[in-house]
């Protein structure tokens, strides 16, 4: 953990000293996310893929559901508790797993499914790896509680296409 501190302090501290720069970095962390749902949600209804979209909801509410289960029986500081750091209190003290990299990779993936565009799919991941970073930069977050949400988003996922490939796609051939 002294490491996992050591590399979130160094990152926080290329930011900590411009108030500028921080107030951008709490903007990112919500908006990079939300591009991504945004895409998502639009291509969905577009495209008339309701199922998809349902089932991305219910992933979505199994991974906060799960962070809330795991903060039964763990409890873990969050960086800028122990870097005694000029930030905002966050509402929950729970550092393990980032949510919002959680929530941010689960959608890239979402997008990677739906379309085959390069482009897109490319924009989808930048965007995810860039709210890690600023969960980071904000010492909102450990290396590992960002490579969990990660591995969350991923499994989640993968489940949550074999469900909609076994019960929306072959009951529609």
């Amino acid at each position: 953990m002294v490491t996992e501190l050591a590399i979130t302090s160094s990152i926080y501290n290329l930011f900590a000293n411009s108030n500028s720069a921080i107030f951008s970095l709490k903007l990112l962390t919500n908006i990079l996310p939300g591009m991504i749902i945004a895409y998502f949600v639009f291509f969905c209804l577009w495209e008339k893929r309701f199922a998809l979209l349902g089932i991305s909801l219910v992933a979505t509410a199994i991974g906060f559901a799960l962070k809330e289960l795991i903060t039964l029986f763990y409890l873990r500081a969050r960086p800028y508790t122990l870097l005694q750091a000029n930030v905002e209190a966050n509402l929950t003290q729970n550092s393990f797993y980032s949510t919002h990299t959680y929530v941010a990779f689960l959608f890239a993936f979402f997008v990677f499914f739906l379309t085959d565009k390069l482009w897109i799919r490319i924009i989808a991941i930048i965007l995810a790896i860039l709210t890690a970073f600023t969960r980071l930069a904000l010492a909102q977050h450990y290396i590992s509680d960002i490579i969990a949400g990660f591995l969350v988003a991923l499994i989640i996922y993968l489940i949550a296409k074999k469900v909609y490939d076994k019960w929306f796609v072959e009951k529609n051939n």
